[in-house]
């Protein structure tokens, strides 16, 4: 389904009916994950998800959204984000996957 909508009216819909910026050649993200993800990207949020409820995308989405407040220094309003892994052998792969899907380095 897709709506076509001035930007501005585009703009107020949730994310999950505006179909932008959302990889879905790649993966189709469930509604309940664009709606967590525009949630997050307006308040700081804990997400708590079992195995396989896609919280790498939900995370990697976010610090996308979020890069170019992640580039500022925090004097000037810059962000920071901590993405915590259950094991030390997580994080090589959650790393190169970050560096897979963002500019982030």
């Amino acid at each position: 389904m897709v709506f076509r909508t001035s930007l501005d009216t585009a703009r107020k819909l949730p994310r999950h009916l505006r179909n932008e910026e959302i990889p879905s050649h790649i993966f189709t993200p469930r509604t309940y994950q664009v709606e967590l993800l525009d949630v997050a990207i307006k308040k700081n949020t804990i997400v708590c998800l079992g195995s396989d409820f896609g919280k790498t995308f939900l995370a990697v989405m976010l610090m996308k959204e979020l890069s170019p407040l992640a580039r500022q220094c925090l004097k000037s309003g810059g962000k920071r984000s901590v993405y915590l892994v259950s094991s030390g052998s997580l994080v090589s792969p959650q790393a190169q996957c970050i560096r897979q899907h963002t500019d982030l380095r």
